[in-house]
């Protein structure tokens, strides 16, 4: 949480900007929030980076027709 309001206070229980990071893990895609989190809201153009950003990272560990997994793993990349 950063107490910043880029789009202004949405309700009592808004605690401000949120950093999120989205990495793999053991195969894993991660989302991490960095604290608790009990909602989240974005504007238009963050959900679509943020389910792009998600998109990304699961291609990187996608199954082969084998069944195998591709990609890297344990790897955590920036903020979204």
């Amino acid at each position: 949480m950063t107490d910043q309001f880029p789009r202004g206070k949405l309700n009592a229980d808004d605690e401000g900007q949120l950093q999120i990071r989205v990495g793999i893990q053991d195969r894993t895609v991660v989302v991490n929030f960095g604290k608790p989190v009990a909602w989240l809201g974005m504007d238009y153009l963050t959900a679509v980076n943020l389910a792009e950003t998600i998109m990304r990272r699961a291609e990187e560990i996608k199954p082969l027709r084998s069944g195998k997994m591709t990609g890297r793993n344990d790897k955590e990349t920036g903020n979204v």
